[in-house]
């Protein structure tokens, strides 16, 4: 599979914004200090990134002056500077982060390569129901090209169909095509009734080829159906060729990011017999980012993509890669059940234990803890940590399986293991065995790269109910995504090195 989503970058985003606010909740609670908490939050903040921008700063500012007793221990920016300049010293001596994460406070981001961006915005029928009041749809559009701007990024703004038309002037502009009473002058660019989005997606990336920057195309992503005969497999599989021989894909390292957000609609809904009924109701539509891998990979915290209103998901698809193995390590103490010893007392991080033997109560399984750093892996929090996404293949007598994954804020490490073998690990894999390994073996653990389920659940091949019944699933799911997505995955398939089916793998030794 081809897939890599949302990669941690080393700005502060929704992750680290959401310790604070949890941090902002502790405060007023019974239980430890305020100052322990506001230590604790801090901790949890420089785990996710060492990159602590003005904002983030602020967010910290806030929390102390909504509480008398540390506004009075830390009384302007330079004393909670201070703090955390001395609790990212006491990660580093104990190992909980690495000398190659520098501390930055209130460092502008290095500006990216990207110099641009081109907005296209589908001019279909299916997609007036959008534009009518103040929706979240407009909202978002708004509020992304606002964020290109503000990071010094010319922005182009288009209308596709079976054209593309380019509106002279900015983003204001370019908005004001979306009020009611500009509709018609909507209706006079291309042929706005029936759009084929295979060809809306080709016109947008042969127009990349001349420009060679990040394009978004905003749409529906609704396949349409030639006949009541035709099938959504051909489809997909058009797309799929036509991404797969593209300039942009062949001899560039260009790769799709995309996301999945709701807004109210109301408009005329086509399903797939292109029957055209009044519908008004929240309905998914689709931020597509087309640009360098590279550059997909940091967009969605550069950019807070999560905070556009009506966001749901992202993902990106691209050409295959192995995401750099991630820090791990065995853990002595933390979730032991059985006996066990390190291979090598001397080994940091911690990559083989021995002298295995079975827990003493039968309600047991032999047990053994790894931390992993999983910030490196371009993937959501609940793909991460849902343990299906893993696998686990033995060389030996046992049989292994993950029993779970908690991340370090709610796992209950040991203070031995936090101190020699935790370093910067963000979770806790917590792996059992239906017996205890005696013979020599090696085990390897590996995560996965599939599409997530997020799409599938998105998907229909059946919306001739959509508007009629308001208790069918179809309301809210989007025709022949799931073969939409499918197509492009597929698309990058031969393309570059040989496929990968994993983001890594991980080798233990068992003695």
């Amino acid at each position: 599979m081809n897939l890599l989503t949302s990669k941690p970058a080393r700005l502060m985003g929704v992750g680290a914004i959401a310790l604070l606010a949890i941090a902002a909740m502790l405060l007023t609670q019974c239980g430890p200090s305020s100052e322990q908490k506001l230590t604790v939050s801090i901790r949890k903040a420089l785990r996710v990134s060492t990159d602590v921008d003005c904002a983030t700063l602020e967010t910290f500012t806030d929390l102390v002056a909504s509480d008398p007793k540390l506004s009075q221990t830390y009384p302007d920016d330079e004393a909670i500077i201070q703090l955390i300049e001395e609790l990212y010293a006491d990660l580093l001596d104990k190992g909980r982060l690495s000398g190659d994460q520098p501390l930055r406070i209130c460092e502008e981001a290095p500006e990216s390569v990207v110099e641009g961006f081109d907005v296209y915005l589908e001019n279909s029928g299916s997609m007036f129901g959008y534009f009518t009041g103040n929706t979240e749809f407009k909202d978002a559009l708004m509020d992304l090209s606002v964020r290109m701007v503000r990071k010094n990024k010319e922005v182009g703004y288009h209308f596709v169909n079976d054209e593309v038309n380019s509106i002279e002037g900015e983003m204001s502009d370019f908005m004001a095509y979306l009020e009611p009473e500009n509709k018609d002058r909507l209706k006079t660019m291309g042929n706005y009734r029936n759009t084929k989005l295979n060809q809306v997606v080709k016109l947008v990336m042969d127009a990349m080829v001349e420009t060679q920057r990040p394009s978004v195309l905003v749409s529906d992503y609704i396949f349409s159906l030639e006949n009541p005969t035709s099938k959504l497999s051909d489809q997909k599989y058009s797309l799929s060729v036509m991404i797969n021989k593209h300039e942009l894909v062949r001899k560039h390292d260009f790769g799709f990011l995309v996301i999945k957000c709701s807004s109210e609609f109301d408009g005329r809904y086509y399903d797939k017999n292109n029957e055209g009924r009044a519908l008004k109701q929240a309905r998914p539509y689709y931020i597509w980012i087309i640009g360098p891998q590279d550059f997909l990979v940091e967009m969605p915290k550069a950019f807070d993509l999560e905070s556009l209103e009506g966001y749901e998901h992202h993902m990106i698809l691209c050409k295959t890669q192995h995401t750099a193995k991630p820090y791990h390590s065995i853990l002595l103490k933390t979730g032991k059940q059985g006996r066990f010893r390190a291979l090598d007392q001397k080994m940091v991080p911690l990559l083989g234990i021995k002298d295995a033997e079975e827990p003493r109560s039968e309600d047991q399984l032999f047990q053994f803890a790894v931390a992993v750093d999983l910030s490196g892996v371009p993937v959501e929090d609940d793909y991460r940590e849902n343990a299906e996404q893993y696998t686990l293949s033995s060389s030996g007598n046992a049989q292994f399986t993950l029993a779970g994954i908690e991340p370090i804020e709610d796992a209950a490490v040991h203070d031995f293991d936090q101190k020699k073998y935790l370093g910067p690990a963000t979770h806790i894999l917590f792996i059992q065995s239906d017996k205890a390994p005696k013979s020599p073996q090696e085990l390897t653990v590996s995560l996965k790269k599939d599409l997530p389920q997020w799409v599938y659940d998105s998907s229909t091949e059946d919306d001739v109910r959509v508007g009629k019944d308001k208790n069918s699933p179809a309301n809210e799911r989007t025709f022949g995504f799931k073969y939409v997505i499918e197509g492009v995955s597929e698309a990058f398939e031969g393309v570059g090195n040989e496929k990968v089916n994993t983001y890594f793998e991980l080798n233990f030794q068992i003695e």
